[in-house]
Formats: C-alpha cells, structure tokens, sequence
C-alpha cells in the first residue's frame, strides 16, 4: 500500500503520454490528406432534351384535356381543384354519419333539454350510440359524431294538431270516476 500511489502516478503518466503521442502524430505529416470533393462540370442543355421537354409537356396537356378544358396556371392558383361533399353529407363517397332524430326540444329549470332516438339529453351529454351534444338551441340541436358535426331539427312538416288524443276510446272502467258520480 506504501507505493500504491506511485504505480498510480506512472500509470497516469504513461496514459498522458500516449494521448500526447497519438496527437502529435495526428498533427505530422504521416495525416492521410483527403482531396476535396470533385464537382462535375454541369454542360449546356441540348437540343435534343429540349425537344424531348417540349414532346412531354405536350403529352401532359392532352392528357389533361380528357377530363375538360384545361384554365391556365395563373387562374388554378387559388382556386380549389377537386371539391367533395364533407364526410358524412349524402353523396359523400366517406364513412356516413349515424342516422339520428329528434323528438322534443324543451326547456327544464332554466335549462335546454333534448329528446334523441328517445333519450333525454343535456348539452356536452354522451348519446348511448356514441356523439356528444354540443349545442341545444330553440330550434336545433348540434351532435359531434367521430365523423364530423350534424344538426337535428325537429321535423315540423311531422307534427299535427291533436296529435295527444287517444288513438282508441278507453273502456268505461278505465276512466277515472269523479266524486260526483257517486254521490247519493
């Protein structure tokens, strides 16, 4: 244990001197030069692949003069070029949104209520078939489906007067039986 420091310096110092040696050797002349990169000398286009541009730009043009008149470039700048129906809408080739509808709008203690395919509803509730209620308004009521946003109204062309009678006549012993009636 006596020397074990002074084996720890040497080794320390051959260490130090070999790092020393191999820069010193990195810095010499034995350093493999590495020659820059040669660039190919770019040459004038000839008439040939000129001709051979013009052939497939004219190609391309007949090409896209199938489906229609072509409009020039400036004019495509902005504009959209193929327009689909959003997902969910009828005619749209997507997935379509579920098929809901809605039976009653109504307002409970100063709150909006919804009925859906029969459920009863709040704004941000979870519909049972997926969809959550975004917005209930007087006259319509929004629904986020995971395909996109659909709005239900009330179908008013579907509602008619009178429509809370009875549709057969009760039997006489389900009517409730007033006081009068049994009087003496």
């Amino acid at each position: 244990m006596k020397y074990f420091a002074l084996v720890l310096n040497g080794v320390a110092i051959v260490v130090l001197g070999w790092g020393l040696g191999g820069v010193v050797d990195l810095l010499g002349d034995k350093t493999r030069q590495v020659a820059p990169l040669a660039l190919p000398e770019m040459r004038p286009i000839t008439q040939d692949a000129l001709a051979a541009q013009q052939e497939t730009v004219a190609a391309l043009e007949k090409i896209s003069a199938v489906d229609g008149a072509r409009a020039p470039a400036q004019d495509q700048a902005g504009a959209h070029l193929v327009t689909l129906p959003p997902a969910g809408a009828p005619g749209s080739d997507g997935p379509q949104l579920p098929s809901r509808h809605l039976n009653l709008l109504a307002r409970m203690a100063n709150e909006e209520v919804a009925v859906i395919d029969g459920n009863i509803v709040r704004k941000g509730q979870l519909l049972p078939q997926g969809g959550r209620v975004l917005h209930i308004k007087p006259s319509q009521v929004t629904v986020q489906e995971t395909k996109g946003k659909q709005d239900l109204k009330v179908d008013i062309g579907g509602l008619r007067v009178g429509t809370l009678r009875w549709g057969t006549p009760l039997p006489q012993d389900a009517l409730p039986i007033s006081n009068e009636s049994t009087k003496p």
